[in-house]
């Protein structure tokens, strides 16, 4: 036995193993993070579909803190504030032209005020605005 093509034997496997472990982290790393994108846009997704659902319906919302119902209309500030963030991680999703325009998708409904939900021009404006928001999340 040569103990030169043993020591080169070792050499090749210790670089192997930490070739290997490398790019084994940086392939970890890479799916990790197309995982976590896809399960905030999924988020953000599901909660639009949800606030969409009761302002269409109407529905009322049971608040614990206060113990009674309120109109889905009343707790306006309370679903811009959750959209605020959860759009906050998925715009950092995006990039360049594409999340210029998720940015102003979200703006149009962060933007409004309560008071815009007592009309109906008011009421449409939202319901236009989901709808492009959810259409935009949905394609992108």
């Amino acid at each position: 036995m040569n103990w030169d093509t043993v020591e080169e034997v070792f050499v090749i496997i210790a670089f192997g193993s930490v070739g290997g472990a490398i790019s084994g982290a940086f392939v970890a790393n890479y799916f990790s993070n197309r995982r976590d994108k896809s399960r905030r846009k999924l988020q953000l997704l599901a909660f639009l579909n949800a606030w969409q659902s009761d302002f269409l319906a109407g529905r009322d919302k049971y608040v614990p803190e206060a113990n009674l119902s309120r109109a889905v209309f009343a707790l306006f500030d309370d679903f811009r504030i959750e959209l605020i963030a959860k759009a906050t991680g998925v715009e950092l999703d995006y990039s360049g032209i594409v999340q210029g325009r998720f940015k102003a998708l979200e703006t149009a409904i962060i933007d409004m005020t309560p008071g815009q939900l007592d009309i109906k021009q008011g009421r449409e404006k939202l319901n236009a605005a989901l709808n492009d928001l959810i259409d935009f999340l949905r394609k992108n």
